[in-house]
């Protein structure tokens, strides 16, 4: 067991029901979820069955811990091409220790907190927001989301494609796959939708700070109009080389002979993307705009890739009013105050009128 970490306590259990708690392995690191929101942030910790991946006592309550996030066994290895603006070191986020080290990373839906039913604030002029995307608002603008039925991740493995790793593999495979991709965002019928309209209205006629953090890496929010804006997982129409470290903008295909325009170094041009086991892009700011917004609004993501899917409990953290919209429930959504399922374009162009005419959440 880690240093300060230990074992849930069953509502009902003594100390001899710990100790068997214990010995069958129930609440110790080896077989439980963190769920990591910075050093020094809390910790939940659930105990899991091992096959299934659930809790074996649902009764249990969770713990919270003050802990330190380390590159250890627990969170997402940062590598040499993870290293970049003078991120790296500790990750963000959660590993699930079942099947050992190297186990995909999935999200676990923690219990609503009791605050939740408490009687909802009406958001103010001028209240500062948080909006965070995912794959699904792009989709009604042709574009595949990735968990989904019939998404990327069923017909490609995302350890073919997306981490340091296969591009040290097999560059040629990698870029085939980000090359296709980005020939899809050009097609003209790939175009922004009203949802990405309404989140540029809402930038531009809200009296008070908005932050739009995006999961995708297409260009449709600027497209859209969008002008405050970050791309944690980087943007497909750029480029960055492992020699020297620049980034460039880069609409057209990548070889692997193809050599930077900056230092002519050939053989380690890479697409701008955050591939898996490397950490997102500007983590301080999203989270010291989280710490300090009023509404959070997650629109079209599932939920189930960290650290994007702790921001709701950030969020929450920061006593700030949560809101889904989504086609169908994520993994988290039981912690949200609002949940609105249906299609963004109809579900985004009616929450950001309701928050300009001063009538959001209605009574």
């Amino acid at each position: 067991m880690q240093p300060g970490l230990r074992p849930a306590r069953h509502p009902a259990a003594g100390a001899a029901a710990q100790r068997r708690l214990q010995r069958r392995g129930q609440g110790t690191a080896n077989g439980a979820v963190e769920h990591g929101l910075h050093s020094g942030r809390q910790v939940a910790l659930q105990c899991l069955d091992r096959r299934s991946g659930h809790c074996r006592q649902p009764r249990h309550q969770r713990i919270l811990v003050e802990h330190r996030l380390g590159c250890g066994q627990v969170g997402h290895g940062i590598g040499r091409q993870g290293q970049r603006d003078g991120q790296g070191g500790g990750c963000v986020g959660h590993r699930q220790q079942i099947g050992g080290r190297g186990a995909p990373t999935r999200a676990v839906e923690p219990r609503p907190r009791r605050h939740h039913h408490r009687r909802m604030k009406r958001i103010e002029p001028g209240d500062p927001i948080v909006i965070l995307t995912g794959a699904g608002i792009s989709k009604e603008s042709g574009l595949d989301t990735f968990r989904d039925a019939g998404g990327v991740w069923t017909r490609v493995r995302l350890e073919d494609v997306a981490t340091p790793e296969a591009f040290e593999r097999d560059p040629d495979r990698v870029h085939g796959f980000y090359n296709a991709r980005r020939r899809t965002l050009a097609d003209p019928a790939v175009q922004p939708n009203a949802a990405h309209a309404a989140l540029a209205r809402l930038e531009r006629d809200w009296p008070g700070p908005v932050l739009l953090v995006t999961q995708n890496v297409d260009d449709l929010h600027e497209r859209g109009g969008s002008r405050r804006l970050i791309h944690m997982h980087g943007q497909l129409d750029r480029a960055r080389c492992l020699s020297c470290g620049a980034g460039h903008p880069w609409p057209g295909d990548l070889a692997v002979d193809t050599p930077c325009p900056g230092c002519g170094e050939a053989g380690g041009m890479r697409p701008d993307v955050v591939w898996f086991g490397e950490m997102p892009l500007a983590m301080a700011e999203i989270e010291a705009a989280l710490a300090g917004c009023r509404l959070f609004v997650s629109i079209g993501t599932s939920g189930t890739v960290y650290p994007a899917a702790a921001f709701v409990h950030q969020a929450l953290d920061a006593r700030a009013l949560t809101v889904e919209l989504n086609l169908e429930p994520g993994e988290a959504s039981g912690v949200f105050h609002i949940r609105r399922q249906g299609p963004a374009t109809r579900l985004v162009p009616e929450l950001v009128e309701a928050l300009l005419a001063g009538e959001f959440p209605k009574r």
